[in-house]
């Protein structure tokens, strides 16, 4: 019913880096929480090989994480200078997160959606 709490050295020394260096780590936690969860959406629908699922579901998450947590904070910041609406670019990070990771292998459909778009010019 309760729960015991360790009182040891190597407790408190990591409960005393966690309180000093977790205020610095949130926001990225955030991102990668929400590229997880994006790349698990984009995986669901997902076309794998059958004989080696495993090993290529855990590369796509590995990928997908990965990508989007080097590029979310340009991103981030590109959006919120591109549209003007006074939203900080560190408010954005989750939700450009998870939509760098659900596009997944996507990227080439993206790509012509936006010259598409481009190329139309205004109606």
């Amino acid at each position: 019913m309760f729960v015991k709490l360790d009182n040891s050295a190597a407790a408190m020394a990591l409960k005393a880096a966690v309180a000093a260096i977790g205020p610095f780590c949130g926001e990225y936690a955030l991102i990668v929480i929400a590229a997880l969860g994006g790349s698990l959406v984009a995986l669901s629908r997902a076309e794998l090989d059958q004989s080696r699922r495993r090993s290529q579901s855990v590369t796509f998450i590995f990928r997908s994480v990965m990508i989007a947590s080097f590029s979310t904070g340009a991103a981030a910041s590109w959006i919120s200078a591109v549209t003007g609406t006074g939203v900080e670019w560190y408010r954005l990070v989750a939700f450009v997160a998870f939509f760098i990771a659900l596009v997944g292998d996507d990227w080439f459909r993206v790509k012509d959606l936006l010259i598409s778009r481009w190329t139309r010019g205004p109606k």
